[in-house]
């Protein structure tokens, strides 16, 4: 594959890749997909065979601060200890993190790393300074905050010009650009299964509205939850099915066990409830998926109103109407045609409303989701995601002279 003038392979780096499920494994999936040239370095335990995967990264050395999960409340000397601590955590992390990155000076690479939380950023800028012949691109999927002004004035300061950063949407570029005066670039997240065909469903009561991923507070489930109490006429006489995403062991670690006690009870009373309690990969992920009508969306601001998602994504691919919560960074994405509905924040009875207005104007949404659904397929294909990375690669021109500080 070449890159421009030079021939570069590119390397993913996401050190939270681990079991063949999830977003990370999505990603890794799609990135083998769009070419041999391409490699991924993942945890060290990661449970995904590929031959093209190599597992490197200790996860417990790649978050340092998941040791140190708040600030004391004690004296100066306690607060000072403390981020000692977490200082000397993360230049550990770092040199741990670096050591992984084994830049060759006759092997021109692109290294890109999904690294929302920052915390590594800087063993690659201490890479991409010693590895000129090289380009580091630093994926955010979600805001990262006034930490990126301090690393773009350090880039700015040592002169680097290989190492970039990149967004998983455009308004999350803008906010980079904005806040760090960084030319931050955009990067579709690739879906491996978006070339398929979206299931053609017979559309006839009850409709399944699905809730994909893990169930958490900060996504609503307790939300949702409450709004499907307030459904009981229209699970009674058949005209909704709900389908939700709901691992026992997560719903104990969001402490979500009355809600799950609700469930069981409206389980015993409606048929039209249904709970996927197994943790999938991501064929049955997608068929999930895909079964659905529909998909809810109740995910709560103080979380997702500066960081995106993939399932509205994903069911956009697929040609899903959406329920959403107003306000969110993934409805900015969305074409004013996309034949979403809208709820206010945490509002149960709002949310139980939309869901009513979903069933009664089902096949417009339905008829509008489908037609942008092409459109989203291109954009978010692992073709086009090698090509955006490529592209961001391109726009530099390091010099192939190394410093002689090798790192």
């Amino acid at each position: 594959m070449n890159f421009g003038s030079k021939s570069r392979r590119i390397i993913l780096i996401d050190h939270c890749l681990s079991k063949p499920g999830g977003h990370s494994f999505t990603m890794a999936q799609a990135a083998l997909e769009a070419g041999t040239d391409i490699q991924v370095y993942a945890n060290v335990n990661c449970e995904v065979d590929h031959p093209r995967i190599k597992k490197t990264f200790p996860y417990s050395d790649m978050h340092p601060l998941v040791r140190f999960p708040s600030v004391p409340a004690g004296g100066l000397m306690e607060r000072m200890g403390f981020f000692a601590k977490v200082l000397a955590a993360t230049v550990r992390a770092n040199l741990a993190f670096g050591s992984k990155v084994q830049c060759q000076k006759e092997t021109p690479t692109i290294w890109f790393a999904v690294n929302g939380s920052l915390r590594n950023v800087f063993a690659l800028l201490a890479k991409s300074w010693g590895f000129p012949q090289d380009v580091f691109i630093c994926y955010l999927l979600q805001d990262p905050g006034r930490s990126l002004k301090l690393i773009e004035t350090l880039r700015s300061w040592s002169g680097i010009n290989n190492f970039y950063f990149a967004a998983e949407t455009m308004e999350l570029a803008e906010q980079v650009n904005h806040v760090a005066g960084a030319n931050c670039g955009v990067v579709y997240f690739p879906l491996p299964f978006c070339n398929e065909t979206t299931s053609l469903k017979e559309e006839l009561p009850p409709l399944v509205a699905g809730f994909l991923g893990m169930p958490r507070r900060e996504k609503g489930f307790d939300v949702l939850v409450a709004a499907i109490k307030e459904l009981g006429p229209e699970l009674e006489c058949r005209k909704i099915q709900f389908r939700l995403q709901a691992p026992t062991a997560y719903l104990q670690l969001e402490q979500l066990n009355q809600e799950q006690q609700s469930l069981r009870c409206l389980q015993a009373e409606h048929s039209g409830i249904e709970l996927v309690e197994e943790e999938l990969d991501g064929a049955a992920y997608t068929a999930l998926l895909r079964s659905c009508d529909f998909l809810i969306i109740p995910y709560r601001l103080a979380s997702y109103a500066r960081r995106s998602s993939l399932v509205p994504i994903e069911g956009l691919l697929h040609g899903k109407p959406l329920i959403l919560t107003e306000g969110l960074m993934v409805n900015k994405s969305l074409p004013p045609d996309s034949g979403a509905v809208m709820f206010p924040d945490g509002d149960v009875k709002a949310l139980a409303h939309a869901i009513r207005s979903m069933l009664s104007d089902f096949s417009i949404n339905k008829a509008l989701s489908k037609s942008i659904s092409a459109q989203w397929k291109q954009r978010h294909s692992p073709e086009a995601f090698v090509e955006s990375v490529v592209t961001i690669a391109n726009s530099s021109s390091p010099p192939i002279e190394s410093h002689e500080q090798v790192l």
